[in-house]
């Protein structure tokens, strides 16, 4: 039989970030997978080794803090990363200056290089809230499984998630809209005529009085708590920035003409499959875009 530890609340389970062993534990295991992709150069070869490697690394270390692997982003928090992504997506704009360069011609080249950039719907406290409220949504209320059955994250149920109040209340320290409203509650923050338009809706439709009843104070009440509700548009939101983020990386932005060189160029090097042939022309590009003819006045 599994055996269980006691599940920590979603404040402890956060209160190991500020835990040095903790994250210096976290540390170690993302350079270790680092390590593994490296010798497994296929995506094959790499999902024959993970299980292995998650059976006698990632679960050991699960079962030692009673939490689950953090991202690396909460453990590793390298101010190089933001640029270097920036870079590697198009995200960002250079603007050449030279001695005949005008303020107004920095002012317009950067007006445009905002504008194809795009604003970011997330800021580095809000991208940091919602990794922590998706890493909680990887445990259960009862603690994380320990053992050999653990191995297998299939034939072993860990039983329910958080609750996303509790989540909530966590991270953003929400001490509101923990709970549905009452029926009372409900009916009391709409008027007597909206309550009567919804009735009428639902009686068009045919159904009984008891059903209509039950579809209008569903209605009222919501299918989820304010605090739930939070926590899913968070999660809504760096999903979608993740996504964008992958598309980036497979087709940066093009925010100005030089700085999408420089992104295909230092793509072009850093890939496996490069050669010395496509990374000169890409540098004879960006040349051309650095050295331009001076203008005559």
């Amino acid at each position: 039989m599994p055996r269980q530890k006691k599940g920590l609340t979603p404040s402890e389970i956060i209160g190991l970030l500020k835990n040095p062993r903790f994250c210096a534990n976290a540390r170690t295991i993302y350079e270790k997978a680092r390590l593994l992709h490296q010798a497994a150069p296929t995506q094959k070869e790499w999902d024959s080794r993970f299980p292995k490697f998650e059976a006698q690394v990632i679960f050991p270390f699960e079962g030692k803090w009673g939490a689950t692997l953090p991202p690396r982003e909460l453990v590793d928090p390298d101010p190089r990363r933001k640029p270097v992504y920036a870079i590697l997506t198009g995200r960002f704009g250079l603007i050449p200056v030279f001695p005949w360069t005008t303020i107004q011609e920095i002012e317009k080249r950067a007006r445009q290089v905002r504008r194809s950039i795009g604003k970011k719907h997330m800021d580095l406290l809000e991208e940091s809230s919602g990794l922590i409220a998706s890493w909680l949504e990887t445990h259960n209320n009862r603690g994380s499984w320990v053992g050999p059955s653990r191995s297998s994250r299939t034939t072993v149920s860990p039983g329910p998630k958080l609750p996303r109040g509790e989540i909530a209340s966590a991270v953003w320290g929400r001490k509101t809209g923990l709970t549905r409203p009452t029926k009372e509650e409900a009916i009391d923050g709409i008027s007597v005529e909206q309550e009567e338009d919804l009735f009428q809706h639902y009686l068009k439709e045919g159904l009984s009085r008891k059903e209509v009843d039950r579809r209008v104070y569903r209605r009222l009440r919501g299918t989820e708590t304010p605090a739930a509700a939070q926590v899913r548009m968070a999660l809504k939101r760096l999903g979608q920035q993740q996504r964008q983020f992958r598309k980036d990386l497979q087709n940066p932005r093009k925010a100005d003409p030089l700085g999408h060189s420089l992104t295909l160029l230092l793509q072009e090097a850093s890939a496996d499959s490069s050669n010395l042939i496509s990374i000169k022309k890409k540098a004879a590009v960006l040349r051309a875009l650095l050295i331009p003819a001076k203008p005559s006045r």
